[in-house]
């Protein structure tokens, strides 16, 4: 990410921090965010309601060709190509963002912990919150959390920047600054040790979001709290 969008970044950011919370798009976002977690529960029921359904016709035309006759029910054509797998439907488009295409809603924990948890921590507390839900200006389609958090741990202080990123949309920006970690799937990070402070960057892609995470402060172990806040610390 280049100056000049790293400029606009912080901009968004100031701005963002003074917004008022916007109810009608927070509740959109939390649902979008639930009837996915539903539809994650829904195969379970309908494998099971499809296998009577199959158990059903399979009698049926059992009977009917019992009735009929095997010729009658074939008929003249000999094309199988009904009986066959359709055809695969390929993953929809990812859409690409800059920072300049999203707009910030103030939103509390209520939101968020739809998507990261910062409560509970195995020996880190989180002293200072704020959350963002942010979406594309021309559809309102909602884009990613931003979170913003301080906390304390290991006798130190972290300043950490969380972005649950929505699989349909993607920051070319963000993701040339993440490299390598964006490739597969898994938590992945790194730590460098500089000018006293450590800085870690992490990652991680699940079925729901892409975590985008940075911290930085005089506290070792960063990534073990990012792992626990993404959910990633199994």
């Amino acid at each position: 990410m280049d100056e000049k969008d790293r400029q606009i970044e912080r901009l968004f950011d100031d701005y963002a921090s003074s917004l008022e919370p916007n109810e009608q798009l927070a509740n959109r976002a939390k649902q979008k965010m639930q009837s996915k977690r539903k539809a994650k529960k829904r195969p379970i029921f309908w494998v099971g309601f499809a296998c009577a359904c199959a158990a059903a016709v399979a009698v049926a035309v059992f009977s009917v060709s019992s009735f009929f006759g095997s010729d009658d029910l074939a008929g003249n054509n000999s094309d199988n190509s009904a009986n066959s797998a359709p055809p695969i439907r390929p993953a929809p488009a990812v859409q690409s963002y800059s920072i300049s295409d999203v707009r910030a809603v103030s939103v509390d924990y209520g939101f968020a912990n739809d998507y990261i948890n910062t409560t509970g921590l195995d020996g880190a507390e989180v002293f200072s919150q704020s959350y963002y839900a942010c979406y594309i200006k021309d559809t309102n389609e909602f884009a990613y959390l931003k979170a913003v958090l301080g906390v304390s741990y290991n006798g130190g202080n972290i300043q950490m920047s969380v972005v649950a990123e929505m699989p349909e949309y993607a920051n070319k920006e963000r993701e040339q600054d993440y490299g390598s970690l964006t490739v597969g799937t898994g938590y992945k990070y790194y730590t460098e040790y500089i000018n006293g402070e450590y800085v870690t960057m992490a990652y991680c892609k699940t079925e729901d979001c892409k975590y985008y995470v940075s911290a930085m402060g005089n506290a070792k172990g960063a990534q073990d709290v990012v792992a626990e806040i993404i959910g990633q610390n199994n």
